[in-house]
Formats: structure tokens, sequence, C-alpha cells
């Protein structure tokens, strides 16, 4: 990975505890639970959960188009869910259209939500 880059610092000793690489940036901000995940959006269009001790992936969802907001996240009846939008013709894919997987597809505004495991 050239371009995507996301790092886990311990703020008491200031030293890196994980780094995650990968092709393409991040296309919104990056949202952490109490549980332990790390939600974040990238350009080629993966919206991703990932462990924040280990740095490891636990699960991803390709979307119709790059995120273009930051993730939210909020409880209905005792269930948590994660939210993000994408919207065609993002920023952030105009610019990166050269690296593979990275394309503005024909599609409008979109939200997706997603539930949490119990």
């Amino acid at each position: 990975g050239l371009w995507g880059l996301v790092k886990a610092v311990n703020l008491e000793t200031r030293e890196e505890v994980w780094t995650r690489r990968q092709v393409a940036p991040p296309a919104s901000g990056h949202l952490t639970t109490d549980s332990g995940l790390l939600f974040r959006g990238t350009v080629d269009r993966w919206f991703q959960a990932i462990d924040q001790d280990s740095g490891e992936i636990l699960w991803q969802q390709r979307l119709d188009n790059s995120p273009s907001s930051y993730p939210i996240t909020y409880r209905v009846d005792g269930k948590q869910y994660v939210a993000v939008a994408t919207n065609s013709g993002s920023y952030h894919a105009n610019g990166m259209e050269r690296i593979a997987g990275i394309t503005n597809p024909p599609s409008g505004a979109s939200l997706w939500v997603f539930a949490l495991p119990d």
C-alpha cells in the first residue's frame, strides 16, 4: 500500500502499536467504539471494521461509491448500528482515478447502515 495508512500509537509511551497499509487512502474520518472497533472508509470504496488492539480487519464491505461522510454510530432498542454516506463524484475519488479499483461509479448518494453483532 502506497497511499493508505492508519497507525495505532500508545499515547503514554508514544510507541507505535500497529500499522495497516493499503492501496487507497482514507475517504472518511475514523470512528472508534467502546467495544474496540475502528471504522473507516477508503477511496477504493471499502468500509472496514478494524480491531483497535491488533489492526486486523475484522469485516469489510465494498460500497457503491467512496464514503463522503464521517461514520456515525447509534443505538435503537439496545441494538448498535454504524452508518456512512456515499456520493457520486466524491472529492477524494476524483483525484485518485489512476489507482486500480478506484473509479467514480455512476450512482447517486446512498446511506449505508450496518448492525453490529450483539
